[in-house]
């Protein structure tokens, strides 16, 4: 995909592990996403998946968010992607949007 142009954007397990990121270190693994979920709740009791403006409510949290999710990548570095548990690579595209934006 990435010889044609495309890059894929994920978070192993469920995208709530990228909203984790904003609020703390998160090196576990999650056995499947309601845990991850569960976890999420746990340190931002009035997340829903689609009732609330994430982006707003959590914006100033975003360079920490990526930092975090760098540190992660690093520990991943040279593994395939089926060994991943704990990762998300949602900040590459957001650094991929920056670039677009100018």
């Amino acid at each position: 995909m990435e010889s044609e142009g495309f890059r894929l954007a994920f978070s192993a397990i469920s995208l709530e592990l990228w909203f984790i990121m904003h609020l703390k270190d998160c090196s576990r693994a999650f056995k499947d996403g309601e845990e991850c979920l569960k976890y999420l709740k746990r340190i931002w009791p009035i997340y829903h998946k689609t009732k609330h403006n994430h982006y707003s409510e959590r914006r100033a949290y975003l360079g920490q968010a990526v930092a975090r999710a760098e540190k992660l990548e690093k520990k991943y570095e040279g593994k395939v992607t089926s060994e991943f548990n704990n990762y998300t690579s949602v900040h590459q595209m957001i650094a991929f949007f920056r670039f677009l934006k100018g």
